[in-house]
């Protein structure tokens, strides 16, 4: 059975989902100018000054994370297109790897939180694992061979979505190296899938260009 493969629009959306911190970070800023938003030079110095000033200092740092988090969306942005692109040409089948048990890692970390942080990490465990799973049912969508390019594309956009969130609103030492999990572990998605396409590219099948 054949059907479309949705995989390449994962692309897009990770790009849509990079600027979603930099909107965030914006509107802060604006709501803290009253709409004073220097539109010509953004990110110059004097206008940080500026924002820096006219925000409270937990918004001050929430604005700054979220620009950090776009940031790191864009530095992440050709290693998953890459790794995209390159599954789509070798052609990788279903079974390569379980991207279902990716999602357990970030629980061994709870043991070593205190009991009064312990609650706040499983709730941004339990968050990685709706939206993953969710992503995972949304774009789990094409043939047996085409599915499990979507599952690891699925993985990736969940895993970055609740690195975006941890990110932004985790101020807490301790807490945010679970945002460095689940970046490893986004980053292990794509690492895969360039590894495994490498493994068939290297003997001569895939896609012929």
């Amino acid at each position: 059975m054949t059907t479309s493969n949705y995989s390449i629009y994962a692309i897009p959306a990770f790009y849509i989902l990079a600027l979603v911190p930099q909107f965030y970070s914006h509107l802060l800023v604006i709501r803290a100018t009253n709409g004073r938003f220097d539109n010509v030079n953004p990110r110059g110095a004097s206008f940080a000054e500026t924002c820096k000033k006219s925000l409270d200092k937990a918004t001050w740092g929430r604005s700054e994370r979220a620009r950090a988090a776009h940031t790191n969306a864009l530095e992440n942005l050709p290693l998953f297109a890459s790794a995209v692109i390159c599954a789509n040409m070798a052609g990788l089948e279903k079974g390569m790897v379980n991207s279902v048990r990716i999602l357990v890692y970030p629980l061994c970390y709870l043991k070593s939180l205190p009991l009064s942080e312990t609650y706040y990490g499983m709730i941004l465990v339990s968050v990685l694992i709706i939206l993953s799973s969710s992503c995972f049912s949304l774009l789990a969508i094409g043939s047996d061979a085409d599915l499990k390019n979507l599952k690891m594309c699925g993985a990736f956009l969940g895993l970055r979505v609740v690195y975006t969130f941890v990110y932004i609103v985790v101020e807490s030492p301790k807490l945010a190296l679970t945002r460095t999990l689940v970046w490893m572990t986004s980053v292990g998605c794509c690492m895969t899938l360039l590894f495994k396409a490498g493994n068939v590219l290297v003997d001569g099948k895939g896609m012929r260009l």
